[in-house]
């Protein structure tokens, strides 16, 4: 990773990590991740659908898409389904 990309990586995870430290409570990343595959139908207790959603959501989504789930676990204004081939 270049310097220019992690610094702005850094930058955008100052804000989550200081919630995260404030609200414990909040769920993590890799529970709004999972949240958001539940609420389109993949099995998360499953472990190759939920390997098969992971591959999906890493090459099929924008940066930005993938860090408003990775937040909130839900992306609004639009809803993907994952393939059957991802």
């Amino acid at each position: 990773m270049e310097v220019g990309a992690a610094r702005a990586l850094l930058g955008e995870l100052v804000l989550p990590a200081l919630e995260a430290v404030e609200n414990p409570s909040r769920p993590s990343t890799p529970e709004n991740i999972c949240a958001y595959a539940a609420s389109l139908g993949v099995r998360v207790d499953d472990a190759a659908s939920l390997a098969k959603f992971t591959a999906w959501f890493n090459a099929h989504l924008t940066r930005e898409q993938r860090l408003q789930i990775s937040s909130t676990g839900r992306f609004e204004g639009w809803r993907p389904i994952p393939s059957e081939s991802a």
